[in-house]
């Protein structure tokens, strides 16, 4: 046994020793202290061929229901969406615990089991960091075959001077990778992820076999042994509390038991306080940097070690045992573990040769658990996994959200998948495929290729030593049989190396079951009178109407039990997102729209209306229907019968009549006509249809409730006629259904016109011959006796004196003083009588006359003014 020997070093403390069969050294740092989070790896291994009814067991029983828009479950808090839920996953790596439900196959790839060559360019890594050793270093220590041969006090001296100019060689030259800032989280037995492992081993073996290479000795390799030895001397640690700060030693009982367990001689290198303990994390990067920084120090500053950790690194253990593989594990102690193997044609171990137990023999024993069970081995350079590897495979997956579209074959619905799925063998199967598998009915429904793989870098964030974690996700839509909407359906997830079928090796990942709402969901956005028409919109979504292709709107009158008309629905032109939106497994949402207009009837005045929307099978919809009824409802609530007559005029033998009349009485009466009524004789005068309605936007206004109130203007024209003239007329407003005017009725009368005559004579001035007369006479018996005469009367002799013809004066003040009469703003008069010469004594009146004619002399009204006496 060798002597113990201590170094200390800016807070550093080394410790070399050896026992029996075990190389050990020890090398510590300052102490750090941090928290971390545990990360439960889920890796399974990879599955075969085609999803089919022997591949439907049940999925593991921690398995979480799915959601429609699912919720990922966090592995890191640097990952959002891209972390596994508790799921099914399979690939084709056979297993004793394997599911009856899938076949196993091992696909035929050729596994590279070459070890690292000496050049950084073979590693193809930009960031790999390469240790510089100082000129002379090498041929200082080529010599070294064994741990004795280091005590030579000349070479001790040397290698002191030379380890001062490889810390100054190496002091912050560690290379930082970007891609390695992921965190690495201990599980709760202190151990991180074998996979993990096999990454900072890898690392490991390339910083130190070009100086092993240089050296002339083995370069390190790994194998399936030595990844499983780093991981079981870190739980054991972590187990025994043992840490390095605090102990000061290796835990040398759990080293021999691990060495006895695997039948392998283990040697270890261990440092202290160059990484975080649990409960806190490291993110792969810093434990790189942790390795290169303590790897710098045991190489170069191990004098006070006698160099145990530089000859054991290096391989200079010739005479003794060389590790020639090599495994590098945290643990949640914050210690860092390089546990070493050696390789020969068994694996050697200690064999006691006398009774004293103080001689030993080294012999093979090629029936040792590490030389049978754990011979795989990886290549350093590779950072991707060999479909062959022990190393569980990681497989992993998440379902983000599902909908339902409807498709262009109303046999089939589009199922729209949107997740990601990031496997290690889709380096080798590279094609994505998505199944649905009816759980109901045992079988594959659908299946789809994925075209375009979706970017996901929040993917690469969590697992970025998973292959082509970056391009992980899926958007996907797969066609599926419109009668397995009621069934219980799993989406799995699949790697193929057979791009035309999706069969040969796969890897498969099983997403939670999924179910489609089997509701009956609708909504009657609105129901009412617009544009002259019952106008219904909404929408009616249901997977009830899967199969049934045929939407058609009902309009049934539930006052009188009868259905009045249907229309079949355009169902590509009343698309509904926020439908589809609402309710994304509902097949035919997006298409479940409908905005139609329906013809006025009568009986849509007073009755309760019902709207029933059917899906259908056939396109007459009268059966295999899906219904829904929507409440009755009156649509017309005021059957008030409004108008109001604006203008009655006359102009060159015309009549004009204006107004308006707006009632919910007209529903179904769509021809309006005015007509002229003579009330004294009782008989109608004459009638004209009103083909073009006038806008009355004012009278909308005013009566929003009323369907036609915008349409609801009116302007016609009558013949002037003798009756006009002489006896009382009135105007009727006629909504009908009949296109002459008569039939079923909605009549609005308006009041006669108003004949009563007023006048005053405001001037009456003679002068030289010259009697200039002013003022007004208002009569609307004017709008039908349109000619106007001022008529000079000698009353003393009883006769007329002269007539004139005159126009109209304005006279707003009359207007105002009489309302009543429509033509009081006109009934203004003023003129002159030239040349006449009164009689002395005479009495004179003016007499005003509106007439039918010209000439004044029949079918007139008079107003009589007093001029008395002139002169």
């Amino acid at each position: 046994m060798k002597e113990h020997k201590k170094l200390y070093k800016a807070g550093k403390l080394w410790l070399a020793m050896t026992l029996f069969a075990f190389a050990t050294t020890i090398m510590m740092a300052n102490p750090v202290t941090h928290a971390a989070v545990n990360e439960a790896a889920n890796s399974v291994a990879p599955q075969s061929a085609a999803v089919s009814p022997a591949s439907a067991a049940a999925s593991p029983a921690n398995s979480q229901e799915r959601t429609i828009v699912t919720t990922p479950t966090h592995a890191a808090p640097e990952a959002s969406s891209a972390s596994t839920a508790s799921q099914s996953a399979t690939s084709n790596v056979s297993s004793a615990s394997a599911s009856a439900r899938h076949s196993v196959s091992t696909p035929a790839v050729a596994t590279s089991a070459h070890v690292y060559a000496a050049t950084l360019a073979d590693a193809q890594d930009p960031y790999q960091n390469v240790i510089q050793l100082p000129a002379g270093w090498v041929d200082a220590l080529r010599p070294v075959h064994g741990w004795g041969d280091i005590y030579d006090a000349d070479l001790s001296a040397r290698l002191t001077q030379l380890g001062q100019e490889g810390e100054a060689l190496n002091a912050g030259k560690y290379i930082h990778n970007p891609n390695d800032n992921y965190m690495v989280y201990y599980n709760a037995d202190g151990s991180i992820d074998k996979r993990q492992i096999l990454i900072l081993t890898q690392y490991v073996c390339r910083l130190l076999n070009p100086i092993r290479e240089a050296l002339g000795n083995p370069v390190y390799k790994i194998n399936q042994g030595s990844i499983d030895i780093a991981n079981e001397v870190a739980k054991g640690y972590v187990k025994d509390n043992w840490s390095l700060l605090i102990r000061r030693a290796h835990d040398m009982d759990r080293l021999q038991a691990i060495g006895n367990d695997y039948g392998v001689m283990v040697s270890e290198s261990i440092s202290g306080g160059y990484t975080n303990a649990a409960p806190s994390g490291n993110t792969m990067d810093h434990l790189k940097n942790a390795a290169y920084d303590s790897i710098v120090d045991m190489l170069f500053y191990d004098a006070d070690s006698a160099w145990g950790h530089t000859t054991d690194l290096v391989g200079a253990r010739q005479s003794d045992v060389t590790s020639s593989y090599l495994g590098v594990a945290p643990d949640g102690l914050g210690n860092l573990h390089y546990n070493g193997e050696p390789e020969t044609d068994g694996i050697w171990k200690y064999v006691l040769t006398d009774a004293n137990q103080n001689a030993y023999n080294l012999v093979t024993d090629s029936t040792t658990k590490f030389n049978q069970e754990y011979n795989y081995t990886y290549d350093v350079n590779d950072n991707y996994l060999n479909p062959n590897t022990p190393i569980a495979l990681e497989n992993k997956a998440n379902l983000d959200s599902y909908r339902l579209l409807p498709s262009t074959n109303s046999n089939y619905a589009i199922l729209k998948v949107s997740g990601w799925h990031a496997a290690d063998l889709s380096r080798y199967q590279s094609t994505p495929y998505l199944i649905v598998y009816d759980n109901t009915l045992g079988r594959e429904v659908g299946r789809q290729r994925v075209a375009s793989p979706v970017a996901r870098p929040d993917v690469f964030k969590a697992y970025p030593y998973i292959y082509n974690s970056q391009n992980a996700g899926f958007n996907q839509g797969i066609a599926i049989p419109v009668t397995s909407l009621g069934h219980s359906l799993s989406v799995v997830a699949r790697y193929s190396n057979d791009s035309a079928t999706g069969e040969g090796a796969t890897t498969d990942y099983w997403f939670q079951p999924i179910h489609f709402d089997q509701g009956n969901f609708a909504n009657l956005d609105y129901m009412g009178i617009q544009g002259g028409h019952l106008h219904v919109a909404g929408w009616h979504a249901s997977n009830q109407a899967a199969g049934r292709p045929y939407h058609v709107i009902i309009l049934f009158d539930a006052s009188q039990g009868r259905e009045i008309a249907r229309q079949t629905v355009d169902s590509s032109a009343n698309q509904r997102p926020d439908v589809a939106n609402a309710y994304p497994t509902v097949a035919n949402a997006l298409n479940s729209g409908f905005n139609l207009d329906f013809s006025l009837t009568p009986a849509m005045a007073n009755d309760n209306l019902q709207i029933v929307s059917r899906w259908s099978s056939n396109p007459d919809a009268n059966s295999d229907y899906v219904d829904y009824w929507f409440s009755p409802r009156k649509v017309v609530n005021d059957m008030g019968n409004y108008a109001y007559l604006d203008s009655v005029s006359s102009k060159n033998g015309k009549v004009y009549v204006s107004g308006w009349n707006a009632t919910n009485q007209a529903l179904g009466r769509p021809y309006h006509y005015i007509i002229a009524f003579d009330k004294t004789r009782n008989r109608e005068l004459g009638r004209v249809l009103v083909d073009q309605p006038q806008q009355r936007d004012d009278v909308q206004r005013a009566y929003q409730q009323v369907f036609n109130a915008d349409d609801s203007g009116f302007k016609v024209s009558f013949n002037l006629s003798t009756a006009m003239a002489n006896d009382d007329i009135t105007y009727l407003s006629r909504w009908t259904d009949d296109p002459a005017g008569n039939g079923n009725a909605a009549d609005y009368w308006f009041n006669p016109v108003n004949k009563i005559n007023r006048g005053h004579l405001d001037l009456c001035q003679y002068s030289d011959g010259d009697l200039t007369v002013t003022g007004w006479h208002a009569n609307d018996a004017s709008i039908y006796e349109p000619q106007r005469t001022l008529i000079l009367f000698d009353k003393t002799t009883n006769r007329e004196v002269a007539r004139q013809h005159v126009s109209a004066v304005s006279r707003p003040d009359v207007a105002r003083a009489f309302n009543d009469t429509r033509t009081a703003g006109q009934a203004g008069f003023a003129t002159t009588f030239v040349g006449f010469t009164p009689v002395k004594g005479h009495q004179y009146s003016l007499v005003s006359r509106y007439s039918l004619t010209s000439d004044a002399n029949e079918n007139y009204t008079d107003y009589w003014f007093n001029l008395g006496t002139l002169l």
